[in-house]
């Protein structure tokens, strides 16, 4: 029987797991809750570059850690060593998975306008396991610094995807993707298909 290199953790809410900048002697997944990683400046400012869901890796770095990763719930995790020579495998693996995860979260936060990262935000959560009905894992509020935006931006589109019939809100505060086409037309750019041009929210880095 494969030995195991993992031990279970929990962790309070708004703990600090990883820290930017500090040896990476442990990777880690997610068992239950969600985990931030965000970016701190100089100053203190913190900024959220993305959320890791039950079953995704976080903090798989060979030296340093690049990011912060805090619990944004109360969490219980799998923490794992970078040195164990019999896990290589499995670590090489999930770097693989986090710069998929990393690369897809850019492309959430960058290359769309605010509305269009919204309605791809929603598809994302979807097809990461929550399906398509589900309420938001998070606050509001670490949506919006995800997507750099409000959260009166974020409850705006949300009532125009409504509207036009892509998402239902339901009781619960539970929202129901009820036409997953209009929600990836939303994310298209296309000047002509997209219903949220030629209005545009211009986006930061």
């Amino acid at each position: 029987m494969e030995k195991s290199f993992s031990t279970l953790a929990r962790v309070d809410r708004h703990t600090t797991i990883f820290l930017a900048g500090s040896r990476a002697t442990h990777w880690a997944v997610v068992t239950t809750g969600i985990v931030a990683e965000c970016k701190i400046s100089i100053d203190g400012d913190r900024r959220l570059t993305g959320f890791r869901l039950p079953g995704e890796a976080f903090g798989v770095e060979i030296e340093r850690y690049s990011v912060t990763s805090e619990a944004l719930t109360d969490c219980v995790i799998s923490l794992l060593p970078t040195n164990a020579p019999a896990a290589n495998g499995r670590l090489l693996a999930a770097m693989a998975r986090q710069l998929k995860r990393v690369r897809n979260d850019h492309l959430l936060t960058t290359f769309r306008s605010v509305p269009e990262r919204i309605a791809a935000f929603l598809v994302d959560l979807a097809d990461r396991g929550l399906g398509d009905c589900f309420r938001f894992p998070m606050a509001r509020s670490d949506i919006a610094d995800f997507l750099g935006t409000t959260e009166p931006t974020i409850s705006r589109a949300l009532a125009e995807l409504e509207r036009r019939g892509a998402i239902k809100r339901r009781p619960g505060g539970k929202i129901e993707i009820m036409d997953r086409a209009s929600l990836t037309q939303a994310t298209s750019g296309e000047a002509n298909s997209n219903p949220f041009n030629p209005e545009r929210e211009i986006s930061h880095a």
